[in-house]
Formats: structure tokens, sequence, C-alpha cells
């Protein structure tokens, strides 16, 4: 079935493809704990899994042990949430990817671990380029994707140098903003790359219909929501927005909501997907 991206009206209201209707917010505020990571670790099992290492609590006495049980080096800061995963043997598995913020130059990666033993199963390295007042990397939070996407994982990155880029677009291509790659979880290849114009601290979504049928919502920080078809990135929709986009949308049943930032563009957006 066909899918597209529209703004919500009252039951009332004719409904218009990118007629807009915002709703203006003030006085929000972001708490932020000193949490050196970012990143919210996952919790599974009485096992708490981060970017630093991996602690095993006592669930009998509430206690958490302090000695790492295992630890993995990034490179360089991660700033988007890890994302767990079982295959269909029950192994579980953690993807993570980290940014270029630390360092004056270099790759971001993309890796797949073990989530159990810490192993490394693979990863993928692009040379980015630092920016002063934009982070290059992954800033999103991955997508793992389910039903008929099932074989793949959804990152996007922002800043990704021609030489990196040139992985996932081919030969010639130029620096991108932003690109949205989709991941092949059990090899790591790449099965199709997005250029999305602006930088993306956005995390893309998967949405789906009855049938299995998925599609990747992915927006940019020149205000753009881009509907893509999660098999092949096909650009199905897009709906230009008032404001530059850097947070992530939420998502229930057939309807999106996501907010936008900027000097007298800051409001909140419920986009209709049918």
């Amino acid at each position: 079935s066909a899918a597209r991206l529209a703004m919500s009206f009252p039951p009332s209201a004719a409904c218009k493809f990118l007629d807009l209707h915002p709703v203006n917010l003030r006085n929000l505020h972001l708490h932020l704990t000193k949490n050196p990571f970012a990143s919210r670790p996952p919790h599974l099992r009485g096992v708490t899994l981060s970017e630093s290492n991996v602690r095993w609590n006592d669930c009998r006495s509430g206690v958490q042990q302090k000695v790492p049980a295992r630890r993995q080096s990034t490179g360089d800061a991660v700033k988007s949430a890890v994302a767990l995963d079982f295959d269909d043997d029950g192994r579980l598995w953690l993807y993570t990817a980290n940014t270029l913020l630390n360092r004056s130059k270099g790759d971001v990666a993309i890796r797949r671990y073990d989530a159990t033993t810490g192993a490394e199963d693979w990863s993928l390295a692009l040379n980015a380029t630092k920016k002063k007042d934009y982070t290059a990397g992954a800033m999103a939070s991955p997508v793992i994707g389910q039903y008929q996407l099932g074989d793949l994982v959804y990152y996007t990155l922002s800043y990704i140098s021609a030489s990196g880029s040139e992985k996932l677009l081919g030969s010639g291509a130029k620096a991108q903003e932003g690109v949205l790659v989709a991941l092949n979880k059990q090899t790591g290849k790449v099965v199709w790359a997005k250029s999305l114009g602006g930088y993306c601290y956005s995390s893309p979504v998967a949405v789906y219909n009855e049938n299995g049928k998925g599609w990747i919502i992915q927006a940019t920080s020149d205000g753009v929501l881009m509907l893509l078809d999660g098999l092949t990135g096909e650009t199905i929709n897009t709906l230009q927005l008032n404001g530059t986009i850097e947070a992530s949308p939420a998502v229930y049943q057939n309807m999106l909501v996501i907010g936008t930032t900027g000097k007298g563009t800051s409001f909140l957006y419920g986009v209709k997907i049918d």
C-alpha cells in the first residue's frame, strides 16, 4: 500500500498536503544528567551495557559491582544510544557508532559486538570532516529493522568526507552533510545509502503496515521530513516544515509528532501517515 506524509487537521477541516498548523513552544527546559555518556545504556536481564564497559548487577543485594566485566574502546565520543537485537539463534548483538569530537581528524565507525562476550563482529569505518560548531558522525540513534526490514540496521551520519561518502554512494561521491545508511545486520555490508542534504541529529524511525512492509522516516536539519522505502531507500514523499530539526520524532499508530527549533520557529508538528 502507498504511504505519504500530511499534516493532521480536525475532522471538520479540509486536509491539504503541506498545509502547516504548528504549535508554538515556550519555556521548555531540558534536564541534563552528569552521566559522562550522552546516550542512555539499555538494561537487559540484570546487565547494564554502556559504552565504557559492561557491569553486572548483583540482583540479590541490589548493589552494583564496581569492577567492569569487560570494556571496549570506541575511539571517540558516543552520542547516540546503543541498540540491542536477538538473532534467530538467540544470540544477542549490540550496535553502536561514534563521532569525530575529541580528535582533529579521522574516521567514524559503526560497529556490531557480541553483547555477551564483547567481541567485535564487524565494523564500517568512514572518514569524517571535523566541524567547529557541529558534530560529525552518529548523533542520531539507530533503527533495528523488523518484519520485512528484519535483515537491516539503519544509521544516520553527519559530515562524512568525500572519501567516506564514496564507500556509501559510489565513486565520485561528494562530501555529505547528512547520509542515511542501511546495513545488513549479519555482514555489515552497505545495502543502500541516501544523501539527505542537511546534517542530521534526528534519529530515524521505522513504520510498518499490517503486512509487515516497512518505511523509514528521516528528518534533516533543514526542516525536511523524508519518507523512504525501507528496503531500497527510494524517496516516497517529503514534507517541508518551518524550522531546524534536531529532535527525534515519536510515532503512535499513524501519527508522527516532531519538534523544530530556531528563532521564531520552535513548533510541534503533528503529521499523519497514510
